[in-house]
């Protein structure tokens, strides 16, 4: 007997809800999840690819950051040839062989040992010298230049700057020559140690410099000066002073003077820094182990009017001996 099927009898097909409807989402089993296109697939290779990429491009930054331009200011201040401290257990162990001396061929005093040049020839500058050429200083061959900045008065203690100072920085370091700058000292204490410092630091601002910054402190020959009746500690005390100021803002730093000047320090506790040595004897009459030497006071050089100081960089020669 065939069986009347009845219309509540037959099963109905359920009805898919709309992922859209009232605001859900579908959740699926594991087992009929959709698989992900392999476009959807390849942007997301895409983007992580470039993801790493941003990461590696940061950490280079990061990287140039950290050793260029807010790399200690040593890179900036000082050049890496011109290392001019000594071990104060050298400090009269004077490495030098003078019969090395000779003129080169622009007339300047040059260091040479086995047919190899071991020095630089240089110059140090200041208002005196008036409006430079500094082109022709280089084709005269000169290789280095000190620019003085400034410098406190005998009589009154007042701080100034050289007037030349700036057109020389700039005159210098345009013409390729490598840069140093000097700051001629009557301070009577640490505090206008710093002061004078800190002067330099501001004259020098958007400069590089190869060389260090020297200090000048010299004693009149009157003794009307400032400084004459200083002690020896008290004048080594002010070279410190100066110099770890330079040192704290990323520069190096070093002293200058004749023989005078510089009998006048504990030279042990500034041998770290090294020494400018002046002396215009035709080979230097002391002992001491200095990288620089002023060895005249009274030469000539073209494309500057009148008398310069003229002088010379042993550091390659300082460096030779001690490898």
């Amino acid at each position: 007997m065939t069986r009347t099927t009845r219309r509540h009898d037959v099963a109905k097909p359920a009805r898919r809800k709309s992922s859209r409807s009232r605001g859900k989402s579908r959740c699926y089993s594991t087992a009929e999840r959709p698989r992900k296109s392999k476009r959807s697939r390849n942007r997301r290779r895409h983007f992580l690819r470039r993801a790493i990429v941003c990461v590696l491009l940061a950490s280079l930054f990061v990287a140039w950051l950290l050793w260029g331009p807010l790399a200690s200011k040593e890179a900036k201040g000082s050049y890496s040839s011109a290392l001019t401290g000594v071990d104060s257990d050298e400090l009269y162990n004077s490495p030098y062989d003078w019969n090395q001396l000779q003129d080169d061929e622009n007339g300047l005093l040059a260091y040479v040992a086995d047919g190899k040049s071991l020095s630089r020839a240089g110059i140090d500058v200041s208002q005196h010298q008036g409006t430079i050429d500094w082109a022709q200083v280089v084709a005269s061959g000169v290789q280095f230049a000190f620019v003085r900045v400034g410098y406190r008065s005998t009589d009154q203690g007042n701080i100034s700057g050289d007037s030349y100072a700036e057109q020389n920085l700039s005159g210098a370091s345009n013409a390729g020559l490598m840069v140093g700058a000097y700051f001629y000292s009557q301070a009577i204490n640490e505090d206008e140690a710093r002061e004078e410092a800190d002067f330099t630091l501001e004259a020098i601002k958007g400069y590089e410099l190869a060389y260090p910054i020297a200090f000048d402190f010299e004693p009149g020959g009157t003794g009307s000066d400032r400084i004459s009746s200083l002690s020896s500690s008290e004048r080594t005390a002010v070279a410190v002073a100066f110099c770890e100021e330079i040192e704290e803002a990323g520069y190096s730093a070093m002293i200058y003077g004749n023989g005078n000047a510089l009998d006048g320090y504990d030279l042990e506790q500034l041998a770290s820094r090294g020494f400018w040595y002046a002396d215009y004897g035709k080979v230097p009459s002391s002992s001491l182990c200095f990288a620089l030497w002023q060895y005249s006071n009274s030469g000539s050089v073209n494309g500057i009017d009148g008398d310069v100081d003229l002088d010379i960089d042993l550091t390659p020669a300082l460096e030779a001996t001690a490898d």
